[in-house]
C-alpha cells in the first residue's frame, strides 16, 4: 500500500496496523457495543 501511494507522489512517513479487540469484532458483527461495567478482554483478572 505504501508503495502504491509513493508511486502516486504521496509521501508516507508512518504506517500502522493493529488486530481488532474482541469488543471491536463483536461491535462490527452485531452492530451493538458491549454493556458498560462488563469486563473487557483487556481487563486483568483479580484473585481473592
Amino acid at each position: 500500500m505504501a508503495l502504491a501511494l509513493r508511486e502516486r507522489g504521496v509521501s508516507v512517513t508512518e504506517f500502522s496496523l493493529h488486530l481488532p479487540s474482541l469488543d471491536e469484532v463483536f461491535s462490527a458483527l452485531t452492530g451493538t457495543a458491549r454493556r458498560s461495567g462488563a469486563p473487557s478482554d483487556t481487563d486483568e483478572e483479580t484473585s481473592a
